[in-house]
């Protein structure tokens, strides 16, 4: 599939394929020959997460997200609501020289902000700030909802003032200006929490702290497994506080 995609991209189609992201797998050869040659294939995925649930283990991703974002010349995409979508979508047709990878959700989640297209290609931008936050939270994806929610709590229950930051793409974030870097996760911030079920080892990079996934998922109902691991409004709360 990922091969068709390829050729079809080449002869100046616009094409796309779908898929489980777990099956990423199967056509990772295919998907590294075309950031090599540099060709703008789009490659859309669905069950990005151990958001899946009943399938299990074998079917959870847990380092595809990580082996992508390693992959060079290629841009990752975890749009976190219905207008990163959007965004990521149309930035993907726009690509010339760099495929594309789109890793969508399972599980439904709430469009809590809006963000226009120039903001989201930067990779990065800030959902929602307070004056004199005391930690930065970066989150993709349906984590995403999660981190404003915990923003929101915070606030009301701790009086503690957090900045959420969405990161669909680490890619365009660090291919930014430093000043435009330096301006939504200033270095001089010393609690930078990062929030991915994922792979903690790529966001290392910009966080101090990672609530990550680094084991194999588990069977169960898709909110069991994400509760399991503890990606939850209060668990992260109360390990935040104790920290």
């Amino acid at each position: 599939m990922a091969g068709l995609i390829n050729g079809m991209t080449l002869h100046n189609l616009k094409a796309f394929s779908g898929g489980f992201f777990i099956f990423s797998d199967y056509m990772k050869p295919a998907m590294r020959i075309a950031s090599l040659m540099e060709v703008p294939s789009i490659f859309i995925f669905t069950h990005d997460s151990v958001g899946v649930g009943e399938d299990g283990p074998t079917h959870e991703p847990v380092e595809q997200l990580a082996m992508f974002r390693a992959m060079p010349n290629v841009n990752v995409l975890r749009p976190g609501n219905a207008y990163e979508v959007e965004h990521s979508l149309r930035f993907a047709l726009e690509a010339k020289r760099t495929p594309t990878i789109i890793a969508l959700t399972r599980q439904a989640i709430t469009t809590k902000n809006e963000v226009d297209y120039d903001n989201f290609k930067m990779g990065a931008y800030i959902v929602k700030d307070y004056e004199n936050y005391e930690a930065i939270f970066i989150a993709t994806g349906s984590e995403l909802e999660l981190a404003l929610n915990i923003q929101e709590e915070l606030a009301k229950k701790h009086n503690i003032y957090i900045r959420v930051v969405s990161m669909p793409s680490q890619e365009l974030f660090l291919a930014q200006p430093k000043e435009i870097q330096e301006r939504i996760i200033p270095h001089n911030c010393k609690n930078i929490v990062a929030i991915e079920m994922g792979a903690s080892q790529p966001w290392y990079r910009f966080a101090n702290k990672v609530y990550g996934i680094d084991e194999f998922g588990r069977s169960g109902k898709g909110q069991e497994v994400i509760d399991f691991f503890g990606f939850t409004v209060d668990e992260i709360i109360d390990d935040y506080l104790q920290s």
